[in-house]
């Protein structure tokens, strides 16, 4: 990524916070979308190095254990509710994907 980072105009991570120290001396706008838990032990810390860090969110409740970090917004996961009805006929199955 740091050896074509140039090539992009801006960079979107998704694997969290592993990516800030590269990103941060990229020279290229870049925003990290953070998938999992923030509770980790340490991960305040990570933050606040990073002050200007730009961060989405997956939910407004997602962001509470790290209020003071830069978020620029919320996109949400998952699907409309009322595409997920159980059906209980014969021959249905469930499929589950995750990422």
């Amino acid at each position: 990524m740091a050896r074509r980072a140039a090539e992009f105009d801006v960079i979107h991570c998704h694997v969290d916070w592993l990516a800030l120290p590269l990103l941060a001396r990229s020279g290229v706008p870049f925003l990290t979308t953070m998938h999992g838990r923030l509770d980790i032990t340490g991960l305040p810390d990570v933050v606040r190095h990073f002050p200007d860090a730009p961060f989405v969110s997956i939910s407004n409740n997602q962001r509470l254990p790290l209020p003071t970090a830069n978020w620029l917004g919320t996109v949400y996961h998952g699907l409309p509710a009322n595409s997920l009805n159980a059906r209980f006929e014969s021959g249905t199955y469930l499929a589950f994907l995750a990422g």
